[in-house]
């Protein structure tokens, strides 16, 4: 590979689709290759679980080397924002490429990323705590049947305010503890 990337800024399908291909990777290599793939992912994961490491020197060795090499070998974190990506792809990703992957969303209206998860945060499926700077709400869309008071999981419009988000778009109101 020409470039070699220390971040590597992604969508999901993107991911997904890299994903697929080291599977079938690994899937055409003989029994042994095989099972130390998957004996590494295995160890690994239960490591990363228990104490968020991403490397194993032995694994990473066997196993890893020719998926990181695939992205150029330096990859020290991904990103991924635009969609959300399925939680076993994000642990199989991190596991492979030795690195943290950051979930993150964001909008036009807020010059991108709004809010990040920790670089090694282990649970998946949510964007993380909002950027410096940026305040928000969550607004109840009646027509849609989307209510902040949904549970477990609320849902709305995110509305958003700050020096990175363009002017007027939050309505211009002002944030107190009852509008927040």
């Amino acid at each position: 590979m020409l470039l070699k990337p220390t971040v590597f800024p992604s969508v999901p399908r993107l991911l997904n689709k890299v994903y697929d291909r080291v599977l079938a990777g690994v899937e055409d290599q003989p029994l042994f290759k095989r099972f130390m793939f998957y004996q590494g992912l295995h160890t690994k994961s239960y490591y990363n679980e228990q104490c968020g490491w991403v490397h194993n020197r032995v694994f990473d060795a066997l196993s890893f080397s020719k998926p990181r090499e695939r992205l150029g070998g330096r990859v020290r974190v991904i990103i991924t924002a635009s969609a959300p990506i399925a939680p076993n792809i994000l642990k199989f990703l991190r596991l492979v490429f030795c690195c943290p992957i950051i979930e993150a969303y964001g909008q036009t209206e807020s010059t991108g990323a709004s809010f990040g998860c920790k670089v090694f945060d282990n649970e998946s499926g949510h964007v993380g705590m909002p950027g410096v700077g940026i305040e928000y709400k969550l607004t109840d869309i009646p027509d849609m049947g989307y209510t902040k008071d949904t549970k477990p999981y609320p849902s709305g419009e995110i509305c958003l305010r700050g020096h990175a988000v363009f002017k007027g778009y939050f309505k211009n109101q002002p944030l107190t503890h009852d509008t927040l």
